[in-house]
Formats: structure tokens, C-alpha cells, sequence
């Protein structure tokens, strides 16, 4: 399913990064294989918030950088198969997004659906395990970082949702972030904002966010 002029079906960037820290980018492609006919959408589609998370691979690639992590980043667009789905969930490979009709995902057959696992979705998951394990040969427990971003009106949706975010991650890795200013981001990104909230008691980071010309990263 992957054609000669296709791209992988994932990229690591800086892989022997020093840092406890891993970065996924689930959704950071809009990348549909030549043979889907771009899922029978027009070019425009694909350059919406329904086809891949915006600004989020230029986000890995600086954060990568910053922290001197490596990162894991999804070469297709969560249409093709979405990757920060369960493979039973109706919309690892939807029908409709945000109100769009997905024809190329109408009455998919079987076979065409398991292609689609062993393509995309597998090779991205092992090598996010492949990366962890080698950290578990180290004795390392990293932070595990997914970045994504929303809309505002996403933001607006799931406030709840992304406020309740929480996993372990080291306060000084976080601090990191939070103190993290780069003119060439700026350049990318225009205008942006780190929002972060340390639970410091539970030495756990509640919500942590990007800001960058109304998109929540």
C-alpha cells in the first residue's frame, strides 16, 4: 500500500538523544498514500485540523531539539488510520470527520482494513515499543510526551478533558519546556505561549499546552 514514492510510516527524529524523555506525534502528518487518491478529498481537506494535528511535527521538531529527546512522528494522516486509537474504535478509521464525508473509507472491506494495520498503524507502534524498550534495557523510566494541538473551538469542547490530562513526568522536564524561548519558533509560529500547571505535591504535570496563534499544542 506504500508506493515507491510514498514516505515511511514513521520518521525518528534524533534518535540518540540524551534525555529520559520519548515525543510521539501521532497526528503530525496529512499524508495520504498515492494509491488512496487522497481518500476522494479535495487538496484543501487535507490541509484542515480533520486530516493531521497543525504545527505539531515543527513543534516536535524544536521541543526535540530543546530537550535533546528523541521523537517518534507518524508518517500519514490520522484518516489513513489513526494512530492514538484503539483498533475496535469506530474512528481509528472514520467514515466522517468534523462534518466531511471520508469517501475513501466508505464500505471498507476487510482485507483493505488489515493492509491498512500492517502499513501504518503497526510499524508506528513498534517502533514507539522498540524505543521504550531500549530505555527499559537502560533502566530508564522516560517521560513519555504525545504532543497534539486543537482549534480554539476543540479547545473550548474538551476544556474539561485536556485540564484532566496527568501522567508522571519530572518537574525539572517540564520546567524545561515551560521555560523554553527560541527566535526561530517564534519565526515558525508567530505568536505562542507555553501553559503548563505543576501539581507540585504529586510531582506531576496536570496540563501542559501550546498556545501558538490560536492553536492549543
Amino acid at each position: 500500500m506504500i508506493g515507491p514514492e510514498d514516505p515511511p510510516p514513521y520518521t525518528i527524529i534524533n534518535g540518540d538523544g540524551k534525555a529520559s524523555v520519548l515525543l510521539v506525534g501521532d497526528h503530525a502528518s496529512n499524508v495520504i498514500p498515492e494509491i488512496l487518491d487522497n481518500l476522494g478529498l479535495h487538496r484543501t481537506s487535507l490541509e484542515q485540523h480533520i486530516a493531521y494535528d497543525i504545527g505539531s511535527r515543527r513543534l516536535l521538531d524544536h521541543l526535540s531539539q530543546h530537550l535533546d529527546a528523541p521523537a517518534v512522528v507518524a508518517g500519514y494522516s490520522r484518516l489513513v488510520v489513526d494512530l492514538n486509537r484503539n483498533l475496535e474504535d469506530s474512528s481509528a478509521m472514520p467514515e466522517v470527520s468534523d462534518d466531511t464525508v471520508i469517501e475513501g473509507n466508505l464500505n471498507m472491506s476487510p482485507g483493505h482494513r488489515k493492509q491498512r494495520i500492517e502499513c501504518f498503524y503497526t510499524p508506528y507502534r513498534t517502533a514507539i515499543n522498540d524505543m521504550l524498550g531500549g530505555y527499559k534495557a537502560k533502566r530508564i523510566v522516560p517521560a513519555f510526551i504525545s504532543i497534539h494541538t486543537f482549534t480554539p473551538e476543540q479547545s473550548k469542547a474538551h476544556s474539561g478533558e485536556i485540564g484532566r490530562a496527568s501522567c508522571r513526568v519530572s518537574e525539572d522536564v517540564m520546567q524545561g519546556i515551560g521555560q523554553y524561548s527560541c527566535p526561530a519558533f517564534s519565526t515558525l509560529f508567530g505568536s505562542y505561549q507555553v501553559l503548563s500547571n505543576l501539581d507540585r505535591n504529586m510531582g506531576q504535570t496536570c496540563c501542559f499546552g501550546m498556545m501558538i496563534d490560536g492553536i492549543v499544542g
